[in-house]
């Protein structure tokens, strides 16, 4: 799918030498309702320290889940790229609606 997608689209790219083309994927192809509720609950906990919320999102759901990450995205990431991604599109409303 090429384009914006919508909010809860998130693009990737492919490494070096596989297309100048971009994978799109969903925020529901890489996060279940669990990890989005579990990212939601710590932000709500972590209320005004961004900092201990950042650390506690990676370490607490992106790290368990990376392998998973690259394999959607058909790449290596880095898990303090996605663990921003994330925190951005839950402030930004794209998760999908109710998750909990």
């Amino acid at each position: 799918m090429k384009g914006n997608g919508g909010p809860n689209v998130v693009s990737t790219k492919l490494p070096l030498g596989a297309s100048a083309d971009q994978k799109m994927v969903t925020l529901q192809e890489i996060f279940t309702p669990e990890d989005l509720g579990a990212a939601i609950s710590i932000l709500e906990e972590c209320d005004g320290d961004a900092g201990v919320a950042v650390k506690r999102i990676q370490a607490e759901v992106i790290e368990p889940i990376i392998d998973h990450i690259n394999t959607v995205t058909r790449q290596g990431n880095d898990p303090g790229y996605w663990t921003y991604a994330l925190i951005f599109a839950i402030q930004q409303g794209a998760t999908g609606g109710n998750i909990r």
